[in-house]
């Protein structure tokens, strides 16, 4: 919820002009790709490598790993300045996320990917509303 705010605020609000992001055909054409695929995929590089390795190397930098991993993903979403900004909040989530389920044995990746899947679905449905 606080996401989605954040992302409401910056891009009402503060960003009002811009448009970023990769523009797509059609409605399946941006679930397959935004809610199916790029979830999963970014979950494996962005909180899975990167704070693995890092909990493997420092096993209770958690804070570094988080940060890192937020920092991480969020540059690559470089569309603009604005983008990056708007994916700091998400990136801090999905690996605080991931962090939290690994200290508890959960399957972290389902549970990022899931609510990855879920903040870009709202994402797709307003832009095709």
């Amino acid at each position: 919820l606080i996401n989605l705010i954040w992302s409401f605020i910056l891009s009402e609000l503060v960003f009002s002009n811009f448009k970023g992001g990769f523009q797509y055909d059609s409605l399946i054409q941006a679930i397959l790709i935004l809610v199916l695929l790029v979830p999963f995929f970014e979950t494996m590089i962005f909180q899975f490598l990167i704070i693995d390795f890092i909990l493997k190397k420092f096993p209770s930098n958690y804070l570094f790993a988080t940060s890192l991993s937020t920092l991480v993903f969020a540059a690559s979403h470089f569309y603009s300045a604005e983008f990056v900004i708007k994916t700091l909040l998400s990136g801090f989530l999905y690996s605080s996320i991931y962090i939290i389920f690994v200290k508890k044995n959960v399957q972290p990746i389902i549970h990022v990917s899931i609510t990855h899947s879920l903040y870009n679905l709202i994402a797709v449905i307003e832009k095709f509303w």
